[in-house]
């Protein structure tokens, strides 16, 4: 699975070029900064779900819709944002 997301998230420049001159004690690999840009676009994902959720049950029980806004913030938003 690491292989098929560099490929996906990590450009041939970055990878042929760039990556030819990371330190490796201060630098981060390909592999690693594919993993992170993965793990952040399925939060993103997740999040625009639960906030077309969230919307639609505005509609229906605005009680219920507080609850899951406070499990949103609880869950998806990362440190400092």
């Amino acid at each position: 699975m690491d292989a098929e997301l560099v490929k996906e998230y990590i450009t041939p420049f970055d990878r042929y070029f760039l990556n030819r001159f990371t330190v490796p004690i201060v630098g981060i690999s390909p592999t690693a900064r594919a993993r992170m840009m993965y793990e952040e676009d399925k939060r993103l994902r997740d999040l625009r779900w639960m906030n077309d959720e969230i919307d639609q049950m505005k509609q229906l029980d605005p009680e219920a819709a507080k609850e899951l806004k406070s499990i949103r913030n609880s869950t998806f938003t990362r440190p400092g944002d």
